[in-house]
């Protein structure tokens, strides 16, 4: 049985395991390994013209999640993971810009069912040598 790794900061909700994928509507971003953070990422997969698709980057999602709260409305925040692993270039923090509007509609960081996904905040360090 999987484990569900959950942290609850305010109403602040990040999840990372499987849950349902929801179609793309307000509140919602998708975000993929081979997505792009000048598109929009309302969509789970790109475009087939490469227009538009999801996000690239927690970073990005983060922004966007900012964008739509600061725009208002009564509705939770949702943003999707597909499988893959992101590396943060700074440490992961929040504030209460990045909370919903009520703990009845939090903003919620998940995976997308199934997805194994790798939120890393490490760096590579190459050029090693055996001596």
């Amino acid at each position: 049985m999987k484990s569900i790794q959950f942290l609850k900061c305010g109403s602040i909700a990040l999840l990372l395991s499987g849950f349902p994928l929801l179609r793309a509507a307000p509140g919602e971003f998708f975000v993929a390994a081979d997505g792009n953070d000048a598109w929009s990422g309302r969509l789970a997969k790109a475009t087939p013209d490469a227009s538009d698709g999801p996000l690239a980057s927690f970073a990005a999602a983060k922004d966007r999640v900012r964008m739509e709260l600061a725009r208002g409305g009564d509705k939770g925040v949702t943003v999707t993971f597909s499988a893959g692993r992101y590396e943060l270039a700074a440490p992961l923090e929040f504030d209460p810009a990045d909370s919903g509007v009520s703990t009845a509609h939090p903003v919620i960081y998940q995976s997308a069912p199934g997805a194994e996904v790798e939120i890393s905040g490490g760096r590579r360090i190459g050029g090693w040598e055996v001596i």
